[in-house]
């Protein structure tokens, strides 16, 4: 009996601490935004479909009124790259990653970051030695984004595409 209110004690102070958190929904880090959500501060500009080994342009757009940074060097590095089954891979522009100019993003703009060939850096020698083509399949890149100039704030960007034949 003991063990039965324990267990029941602790489902309901879960169920409150899941009202307080989410606002009364549970939402799955792999669920798509709700429509009436409000867009992420940046915002990855893709397509959610590309055909295989066609080239992939990375953009990223600023929703907010505030600025953020970049690398524009290698904006490549700061990105983080899974396929579907969130093992992590690299891109060849993400292996040569020594120098940082940092660049802002002004609200309402949007920049080119790199473009990708779909394909995986297999052997990272400081610089992609070997590459290998991605199968078709989902892929999502998150990314965080700082803003300096407004107290240290931060925003995180994920985007999902799918490569098809």
């Amino acid at each position: 009996m003991v063990r039965k209110r324990f267990c029941l004690t602790v489902v309901a102070c879960l169920v409150v601490f899941m009202t307080l958190i989410y606002g009364g929904r549970v939402v799955a880090d792999d669920a798509p935004p709700e429509p009436d959500a409000e867009p992420k501060d940046i915002q990855f500009v893709l397509k959610p479909t590309y055909k295989i080994g066609e080239k992939i342009e990375f953009k990223i757009h600023n929703n907010s009124e505030v600025v953020y940074a970049y690398n524009q060097k290698y904006p490549a590095c700061d990105l983080a790259y899974f396929d579907s089954s969130e093992r992590e891979f690299i891109i060849p522009p993400a292996t040569h990653c020594d120098m940082v100019i940092t660049v802002n993003i002004k609200p309402g703009e949007t920049k080119k970051l790199f473009e990708w060939d779909q394909s995986e850096c297999v052997l990272d020698q400081f610089g992609c030695s070997k590459r290998e083509p991605l199968p078709a399949g989902t892929y999502t890149i998150r990314g965080t984004f700082y803003s300096y100039l407004d107290q240290d704030h931060s925003t995180e960007a994920v985007a999902t595409i799918e490569l098809v034949k």
